[in-house]
């Protein structure tokens, strides 16, 4: 009996108790709420908890719950600085409105306990510059060579709210990859004085890009050149050189000849940059060349200079227009039957690749066929029997596409007398 009214006792108290509650009392204590944005589900793309987009860009907002998300809860939602942004666990929105902002995801638990986590999210549009209007303008002649040269541009920033910073550099143009630039600094103005002055009859160009505080970067980049006069009225012409395809080239020599074709100039460097000062105004032309690829080769090059003036001349490209040459080890087009007969194959521009090769002996291809530096061996059959000339069609492309063929004559082993005798 006493049994049974311990049972009656324990069966009250449980009905009298809130038993849902009494059996997740200890789930207060093993929530855990996180929050995260992506720009995109690839994997690329890292899940973070800070981040910068322009106005506009989407994200992609996500939730993570432990032990899950089917915890019992009595609301969940995110708010942007306060007020109510999304009703989801996970979901793709945007913030237009520049600057920083606080995102929260809010979880309110089955017992009205308030769980929370907190992203930071700044937008923001990149610096803009103008791209057309700065000093000093693009091309500029004539700066003095030995004072402080001031540079300025504009620059905007489109959300009203950022400091503007910008990467400013400069350099000399045809200086060899050692050296250094005159300038590369971070100014917080749109300008900046170079001091030390420049060489005289010199090309110079100078970049600015812009980065907002939050290290955003300037879609546009300035950039300009300018070009420094000489002394009494010198000029120069200067430019930059390279060939239709790629040699290894080691130096090239250049000619310059006045209008009434006297040679004024005449030299060989290593450099692809050159700069021939100090010249006289007029008329001239000039002749560039590769002493060690004479298939390379330009039209002459007409120009006049004006006094003070530094010529700038477009990319002056050498063409390979040369065709390979084919030729008999002996020199003649009638060769004597031999199991491999020897050629020599050459070429002043581009080089001779053995793929682009081809022998026909009457009209039959020609296989296995070598070739050692210039001496290109072709392996032929004549039959013992044959008493008639082979024709030797040799053809080949020189890398840069140049075509040539030649013809030889191979001479039977035997001749008709013999045949018939035999």
């Amino acid at each position: 009996m006493k049994f049974l009214a311990f049972f009656i006792m324990l069966l009250a108290f449980v009905a009298c108790t809130d038993s849902d509650k009494y059996l997740h009392s200890s789930e207060p204590e093993s929530i855990i709420v996180s929050a995260y944005m992506t720009p995109s589900f690839d994997s690329i793309y890292e899940r973070g908890r800070a981040d910068t987009i322009t106005p506009g860009d989407s994200l992609i907002f996500l939730t993570s719950i432990y032990p899950s998300k089917s915890v019992w809860s009595q609301k969940y939602y995110w708010t942007l600085d306060g007020n109510i942004f999304a009703n989801e666990y996970n979901f793709k929105s945007t913030v237009y409105t520049p600057g920083t902002h606080e995102i929260v995801f809010v979880f309110v638990d089955y017992f009205g306990d308030t769980l929370s986590d907190t992203l930071s999210l700044t937008v923001a549009s990149p610096p803009a510059l103008d791209v057309q209007n700065f000093i000093p303008a693009d091309g500029m002649q004539q700066v003095d060579p030995y004072q402080i040269l001031h540079f300025a541009w504009n620059a905007d920033d489109p959300d009203s709210i950022w400091n503007l910073n910008y990467h400013f550099m400069l350099y000399e143009n045809g200086c060899d990859d050692s050296c250094k630039p005159l300038a590369d600094t971070i100014v917080d103005r749109s300008t900046f004085s170079y001091v030390n002055g420049f060489k005289p009859l010199h090309e110079y160009s100078w970049y600015v890009r812009a980065y907002n505080e939050i290290g955003q970067e300037s879609i546009e980049e300035i950039a300009g050149r300018f070009f420094v006069r000489g002394f009494n009225n010198e000029s120069a012409v200067l430019g930059f050189v390279k060939t239709n395809t790629p040699v290894d080239v080691d130096s090239f020599y250049i000619t310059l000849l006045d209008s009434g074709l006297n040679v004024v100039k005449k030299i060989e460097q290593r450099e692809n940059t050159f700069n021939i000062g100090a010249l006289a105004k007029g008329s001239y032309c000039l002749h560039i060349g590769l002493p060690h690829f004479p298939d390379f080769k330009t039209d002459t090059i007409r120009f006049t200079l004006l006094e003070n003036q530094v010529l700038s001349l477009d990319t002056v490209v050498l063409n390979d227009r040369g065709v390979p040459r084919i030729a008999s080890i002996t020199g003649r087009d009638t060769l004597a039957p031999e199991d491999t007969l020897k050629f020599l194959v050459t070429d002043g521009g581009s080089g001779i690749d053995l793929s682009r090769t081809i022998a026909r002996l009457d009209g039959i291809s020609v296989n296995q066929m070598t070739l050692s530096n210039d001496t290109l061996s072709v392996p032929v059959s004549i039959p013992e029997a044959s008493w008639t000339k082979k024709i030797l069609v040799i053809s080949t492309h020189d890398l840069s596409g140049n075509e040539f063929h030649k013809s030889f004559y191979v001479l039977p082993k035997t001749t008709l007398v013999e045949v018939f005798v035999d």
